[in-house]
C-alpha cells in the first residue's frame, strides 16, 4: 500500500516540490551569507573615513532587501546601531565624526554578525 501511494505521481510531485522548496531556501541562505560576507569586507577595507558611510548605505539597502535584520538579535543590534542612523539613511557621506575608537566598534560589531 505504501509502495502504491509514494509510486504516485502526486507523491512523486509532492517530494519534488519540497525538494525545490528546500533547496531554495538553502541557497537564499548562502546567498545572504555570501552578501553579508562581501560587505562586511567592504566596510573593513573602508581606509578613507567617508566611505565608511557609503559602503554602510549599500550595506543598508542590502540588509533590507534579504530581511537579514529579522534573522537574529545581533542582526537586529547592528541594525538599529549602525543602519539606522539618519546619515546613513539619507545616504549622506559627511566628513568626521569617524574616530579610531568608533571605527574599532563599527569593526567588532561586524565581526559577531
Amino acid at each position: 500500500m505504501l509502495e502504491t501511494i509514494l509510486g504516485s505521481s502526486v507523491a512523486k510531485k509532492s517530494i519534488e516540490f519540497l525538494g525545490e522548496m528546500l533547496t531554495s531556501k538553502w541557497k537564499d541562505r548562502k546567498q545572504s551569507r555570501v552578501l553579508l560576507d562581501l560587505h562586511k569586507r567592504r566596510i573593513m577595507a573602508a581606509r578613507v573615513t567617508n566611505n565608511i558611510y557609503r559602503e554602510l548605505r549599500v550595506f543598508r539597502d542590502a540588509f533590507l532587501q534579504h530581511g537579514l535584520a529579522d534573522r537574529n538579535d545581533v542582526n537586529q543590534e547592528f541594525f538599529d546601531k549602525w543602519l539606522s542612523d539618519p546619515v546613513v539613511e539619507l545616504g549622506w557621506t559627511p566628513s568626521g565624526g569617524w574616530t579610531k575608537r568608533r571605527i574599532s566598534a563599527l569593526h567588532a560589531d561586524l565581526e559577531r554578525l
